[in-house]
């Protein structure tokens, strides 16, 4: 007889849903959205090596559902108060007035995307779960069984497949009713093993994801400063790898005991603070110098102005009395009225 391979089977499918209704086209993305995203993704790879591995399935746009109940009456629609037929026609004015300037205001008024916002990012978030579930039941449990078998691999599904192997506390062929304590027992075993698993896998996602959360917080907070200084990028990278828990055989993380975001602005702390401040020096530098070079420009137009205040003051000694003060465009019209009117005579 054969011997028996504890273990249950997995629970079974639930009843098939009915056919969806077909839902309408996703938007096209924009051109300029997706380049931000590509570059967003790709930045976080070179920052965070192995977090973001996880197969991802674009979001798709949910179908239209009913909001309401067929049956249920019709709300009554906004309607507009009786008209007075005793107004005046001022009040006559003011009421059109007023109803213009509602019409206006709902039809400038944007639509409110909040609830379907809501739900994109919730389906966003359910499906980048279950890729990571996904990724991960791939690569480190793909051997666990999902049924209960025998010894040679063939399903155990009643007691009659039971009753054809033997016991092993007994050394013999299962009678019907061993066999039937024995699925009973095998079955909830097997049960609670596989919900053992799937909790398991489950928190390695949640680790994955979590760091990933993580890692673009910090990616907005000093990705510039990462960037311009890979030998710290790294460097810090390195020793926060040291903290991770990986597995052997496929090197998933599967626990992150070291806050990511902590752990990095602690570490990137002090190269902030620098920056900082040499971006404060330099911005004063800068103000400096266009003060310094508008108050020479001042100065230069003062003493101008003064150099030719002082000839005017000295006529009897520049010219008998007359002293040219005129600017440029000053001479150019003069030129021009003298060209079209003749030298006048004072």
């Amino acid at each position: 007889m054969e011997d028996l391979l504890a273990g249950t089977p997995a629970p079974e499918a639930p009843a098939a849903p009915e056919a969806p209704v077909t839902p309408p086209a996703p938007p096209v993305p924009d051109a300029a959205d997706a380049a931000d995203a590509k570059e967003w993704e790709d930045a976080a790879n070179d920052l965070f090596p192995g977090l973001n591995n996880a197969k991802k399935e674009p979001a798709k746009d949910e179908p239209t559902k009913p909001t309401k109940d067929p049956k249920a009456p019709e709300a009554p629609q906004d309607q507009k108060p009786p008209i007075d037929p005793n107004e005046t026609a001022e009040q006559k004015l003011e009421r059109e007035t007023k109803e213009a300037a509602d019409a206006a205001n709902e039809e400038n008024e944007p639509p409110d995307t909040t609830a379907r916002d809501t739900r994109l990012a919730a389906r966003e978030s359910a499906q980048e779960v279950a890729a990571y579930k996904s990724d991960v039941r791939e690569k480190m449990f793909a051997d666990i069984p999902t049924e209960l078998k025998d010894a040679d691999g063939d399903p155990i599904k009643s007691v009659d497949d039971v009753v054809k192997l033997m016991n092993p506390q007994t050394g013999a062929a299962f009678t019907p009713e061993e066999a039937a304590l024995w699925l009973t027992s095998a079955r909830q075993q097997f049960s609670e093993n596989l919900a053992a698993t799937e909790k398991q896998i489950e928190q390695i996602a949640e680790v994955n994801i979590d760091l990933k959360d993580q890692s673009d917080v910090i990616l907005g907070n000093f990705g510039e400063l990462l960037k311009a200084m890979p030998d710290v990028r790294d460097a810090v990278w390195a020793e926060f790898s040291k903290t991770l828990v990986k597995d052997p055989k496929t090197g998933i993380i599967i626990g992150a005991p070291v806050s990511l975001k902590n752990f990095y602005t602690t570490a990137l702390k002090p190269y902030a603070t620098l920056a900082e401040s040499l971006e404060a020096t330099e911005a004063t530098r800068v103000a400096d110098a266009a003060k310094a070079t508008a108050d020479a420009a001042a100065a230069t137009a003062a003493a101008e102005a003064a150099k030719r205040q002082n000839r005017a003051d000295r006529s009897d000694i520049y010219g008998g009395g007359k002293t040219d003060t005129m600017d440029e465009d000053e001479k150019e019209w003069a030129g021009a009225a003298e060209a079209v009117f003749g030298k006048l005579k004072k």
